[in-house]
């Protein structure tokens, strides 16, 4: 591409475009366009008792709170990314500078993977956040702990949908998309 895919210019397809891998430029367009106030029959989602998914040695608990934190444990043995920490306390200005703006990423193995099944062609590794032994592949990391963040802003979208703002303490380690979306579920189930 000769320039960067925006909301603006993303071909007409089924998925989303990735665009550079975060949710900064979603917030743009949200910020453009403005915020409006939800109907008064939202109601936030409260938790009454802990929940604890597992899978392996990943893991998610949520448990009661006053109001949102959530936190994200990024631990990846023996590799190049370093273990680190990200948290948020449902600041709006945090997500926005923050969160947001970290990008997905992947180990260099696995963007050759996905390049030899003939995925993402088009992007080269300037658009994209790879991960080599010596740290990003033609890129540098937007914060020191960017790939935590990017993981945090996962967790957050995930737990989004359980129907309302959630107002638990979320902690989770090691987890991805599946095991979020379990404990979505178990919120869901709780609520009901």
């Amino acid at each position: 591409f000769d320039a960067p895919i925006t909301l603006e210019n993303a071909p007409d397809q089924a998925e989303i475009p990735i665009m550079d891998g975060s949710a900064r430029e979603f917030v743009r367009v949200f910020q453009a366009v403005g915020i409006q106030s939800l109907a008064d029959d939202t109601r936030p989602v409260r938790i009454t008792a802990p929940i604890a998914v597992h899978e392996g040695d990943a893991t998610i608990t949520i448990e009661p709170a006053e109001r949102p934190h959530y936190t994200y444990r990024l631990e990846y043995p023996n590799g190049p990314i370093p273990p680190a920490t990200a948290e948020w306390d449902g600041d709006r200005r945090a997500y926005i500078e923050g969160i947001a703006p970290a990008r997905t990423f992947c180990l260099e193995h696995e963007a050759q993977a996905m390049r030899d099944a003939g995925l993402f062609g088009h992007l080269s590794y300037r658009d994209m956040l790879v991960i080599g032994d010596d740290g990003p592949i033609e890129n540098e990391y937007r914060f020191p702990d960017e790939c935590a963040r990017h993981k945090l802003l996962d967790l957050i979208g995930d737990l989004a949908l359980v129907g309302g703002p959630l107002i638990a303490r979320v902690t989770a380690v090691r987890s991805g998309h599946a095991l979020a979306h379990r404990a979505a579920r178990a919120i869901v189930d709780q609520s009901q």
